[in-house]
């Protein structure tokens, strides 16, 4: 009878240990890559949450400041169109629901900073349509968190607003 060895040789060990190698490193990858998702879906639902109340802040907005305000000056001045609807509405006027240009909270909880992107956000009139605005909010970010414009990243919302 012979006598033989039980167990592996050298090479099916190495074998092996590349395999289990190879896989945790692709695992990694995978990992990473949908981190990186999940932050991007986060940013792109963050900004279109604040376009959206800005559209709703103009929505609710007196007729005065929707017409001879915001559709009269370039985004980067409403900032103005925000003091002359709080004057509007007076005691009604809550910090936020005047807010077209300034964000109430600027930062996320991850401490990403969004703003008006003023190059693209607008309010004009379509020329056959009376009593109505067209409205185009763009929140802007960059990934790097500089506040610098161009913005690298952007959510644009269009909404119609009407005033009777």
């Amino acid at each position: 009878m012979k006598n033989r060895a039980r167990g592996f040789s050298l090479v099916e060990v190495i074998l092996s240990l590349t395999t289990v190698g190879i896989s945790l490193l692709m695992l990694t990858r995978i990992v990473t890559a949908s981190g990186a998702g999940s932050s991007t879906a986060h940013r792109l639902s963050e900004a279109q949450q604040r376009a959206q109340q800005i559209l709703e802040n103009m929505r609710a907005a007196p007729p005065k400041v929707i017409f001879s305000c915001l559709a009269a000056t370039p985004a980067a001045s409403w900032p103005q169109c925000e003091t002359l609807c709080r004057q509007l509405l007076g005691v009604a006027a809550t910090a936020d629901r005047c807010a077209f240009s300034t964000l109430p909270a600027a930062r996320d909880s991850t401490g990403q900073q969004y703003a008006l992107d003023t190059t693209i956000s607008s309010v004009s009139a379509p020329p056959t349509m009376r009593n109505t605005m067209l409205a185009q909010v763009s929140i802007g970010w960059n990934d790097d968190d500089q506040p610098i414009t161009p913005y690298r990243h952007h959510v644009t919302l269009k909404a119609m607003l009407y005033s009777p």
